[in-house]
């Protein structure tokens, strides 16, 4: 990663901050993310990665793009709300490590956070589970149990504890923001009745999408899917996800005018600036001030150009130790076939 290109990024996130009392203030208590990072530094294999966490000895403030995350996260003005979304490899420890502590850094009790992880139609377990805590120690797999965290499709819940954690030990509630999975399938499959027309309206959904958003954005699936697939068999999941995106970025704006601040907890591709959450947010409130935190893995296929666009800021870390997802794939598709 180039020094303009550092420069650029960290120029553009300040910019995203100016209503902020302070845009970064450096006096703040970042031990719990130098206290990540320290650990995280080992496992770097590739110049990036060190470079993305390493602290800047020539800057007066050393960790100043950390610290202008921190001073937005640490924001709670209803006149002026920002909303921060910090991106996600969903498998990642590092990620979901990294966020807990510049979240609990921020120390900010009225931060809401506005998480993918969970459907909408279990935020009444969520806040049932809230009432029911008998101390203020927050208590990871009972909130697991409490969601049927198993039962959601997504990585080990041990994954996630650390953020967990440091999200139940806010006073602020946690907003379930993502759609049920059973109306994303119905989605994907172009089912009549996966949406109805109070909803569509409510989300303006049928307002056009830019033609070369969703041609990126099919361009995307096809890669993600191997190109086991044409782009033409995407155009279902490319409505689902268009659907959640502008669901919990409805969400967000929701939390951020009701505390303040909001954090959205969500994958990199639903953070990104151009055709995302940001997007929807933007269309749906066009004054909201949002901040984009990209967290990639080293060795990413996004080119350093790109990602000026799609994040104001960007922190490589080590890769997560997983199987090759292609082969994996490949072999899933082999064995429909013969079945």
């Amino acid at each position: 990663m180039t020094a303009p290109f550092r420069l650029l990024r960290l120029t553009t996130l300040l910019s995203c901050l100016l209503a902020a009392p302070a845009i970064a203030d450096c006096s703040t208590d970042l031990s719990r993310t130098r206290a990540v990072l320290e650990t995280m530094h080992t496992a770097c294999t590739t110049t990036a990665c060190t470079t993305s966490l390493t602290p800047k000895p020539t800057l007066a403030c050393p960790h100043l793009e950390l610290a202008a995350i921190v001073t937005a996260l640490s924001r709670s003005d209803l006149a002026t709300p920002v909303i921060v979304l910090l991106g996600e490899v969903h498998d990642n420890p590092h990620h979901h490590r990294l966020r807990a502590a510049l979240i609990e850094d921020a120390a900010n009790p009225r931060l809401v956070s506005v998480v993918e992880h969970l459907p909408a139609t279990l935020q009444s377990a969520v806040e049932d589970f809230h009432r029911g805590r008998l101390s203020l120690e927050p208590n990871t797999p009972a909130f697991f149990n409490a969601v049927g965290w198993s039962k959601l499709g997504w990585p080990d819940a041990a994954i996630f504890a650390p953020l967990y954690r440091v999200l139940l030990q806010q006073s602020a509630p946690i907003i379930a923001a993502d759609v049920q999975r059973d109306r994303i399938r119905k989605l994907s499959r172009r089912e009549q009745d996966a949406l109805d027309a109070t909803e569509r309206a409510r989300l303006r959904l049928d307002d056009p999408f830019p033609t070369n958003l969703q041609d990126d954005l099919l361009a995307e699936l096809e890669a993600s899917h191997c190109g086991l697939m044409p782009k033409t068999a995407f155009n279902g999941m490319a409505a689902a996800q268009n659907y959640r995106d502008a669901h919990i970025a409805a969400a967000a704006i929701d939390a951020a005018r009701k505390h303040g601040t909001a954090v959205v907890l969500a994958g990199n591709g639903h953070v990104r600036r151009d055709r995302a959450i940001p997007y929807y947010i933007k269309k749906f409130a066009p004054d909201s001030r949002i901040v984009v935190v990209g967290f990639l893995e080293e060795g990413t296929d996004e080119p350093p150009s790109s990602l000026t666009t799609l994040y104001d800021a960007v922190i490589i870390t080590p890769r997560a130790t997983r199987p090759d997802p292609c082969e994996e794939m490949r072999k899933m598709r082999t064995q429909n076939q013969k079945k």
